[in-house]
């Protein structure tokens, strides 16, 4: 047993694990906060344009959200020592706004890719798969190739003269006005899905991969939603949102669908496609000025 003088001297030699945990972990926030400085800084520097913008406000929300986990972290694990950190609470409050905005949208955006769609039940197309499906598909896929090819691969007679700016044009030289997709270096398409009218038979919307290759010879997918009309000079009109440089067909499609079937109508402006409102109307709001979303 200790003397009471050997008590008073004597030291621990294993220092408090939790008082250096906590000099650590305010040391690392504030290392954040300087490597979020620091790297707004660099895109203010190197960055041109709307990029710049971006750039800097995505860095800002992913160093505001780690700051206000640390932050939280540092209370609960220490709360009487840190309870009167006027710093702490600085920056819980200055980080808190677009952290908690953050872990909302996350939240949100988890719960959309985990549903099957965010279609309401009373509005979701439930046609069943019609006998000529298949057929409709093969049907489609080439008359996109015969809409970008400079010579046609489907019967000419099919598809007829098409009429364009007071001149009648053949279906076998190059005519990229008749439909919106990328023709450069295009080399097949896939329909992913279609969507009929409601007595099964006419084909009303859709959505479209086309195979390219981009500058590097390197295969690249691209996707496309469409509404089809087969008596319109341009059957095919692309909506606004495109899929662009996915290395394979299913990484795009799964994006697209995701898109399409539940990103769209997440937030209540829009509709999905198959969304019966969306299919039922003549003029879609998804027109306008394109949005490419890239890998």
């Amino acid at each position: 047993m200790l003397s009471p003088t050997m008590a008073r001297n004597y030291q621990n030699p294993y220092p408090d694990i939790k008082t250096n945990a906590m000099k650590n972990g305010t040391k690392i926030i504030f290392v954040v906060v300087t490597l979020t400085l620091a790297i707004c800084i660099g895109h203010i520097l190197n960055d041109h344009g709307g990029s710049a913008l971006r750039n800097i406000l995505d860095t800002i929300t992913l160093g505001s959200l780690i700051v206000f986990i640390l932050s939280l972290s540092l209370l609960s694990f220490s709360f009487k020592r840190y309870a009167k950190s006027i710093i702490i609470w600085i920056l819980l409050l200055i980080s808190s706004p677009l952290a908690l905005t953050t872990i909302i949208n996350l939240h949100r955006e988890l719960t959309v890719r985990l549903s099957i769609t965010t279609t309401p039940n009373e509005f979701r197309y439930e046609l069943n798969v019609t006998p000529n499906y298949k057929q409709d598909i093969d049907m489609l896929q080439k008359k996109v190739d015969s809409l970008v090819e400079l010579k046609t691969i489907a019967i000419p007679s099919e598809y007829t003269r098409r009429y364009f700016n007071g001149n009648f044009y053949n279906d076998n030289i190059d005519r990229h006005w008749a439909i919106d997709i990328s023709t450069s270096n295009y080399q097949s398409c896939l329909i992913d899905t279609l969507f009929y009218d409601k007595n099964g038979k006419d084909i009303i919307a859709g959505l479209l991969i086309t195979k390219t290759t981009n500058y590097n010879n390197e295969i690249e997918y691209n996707g496309y939603g469409f509404r089809y009309n087969k008596t319109s000079m341009k059957p095919f009109e692309i909506l606004k949102y495109i899929m662009t440089g996915y290395d394979n067909a299913t990484s795009c499609s799964q994006l697209l669908r995701y898109y399409y079937l539940k990103k769209i109508g997440s937030d209540g402006e829009e509709y999905n496609m198959n969304d019966i409102r969306f299919l039922n109307r003549k003029n879609d709001t998804l027109l306008p000025e394109q949005a490419h979303i890239k890998k």
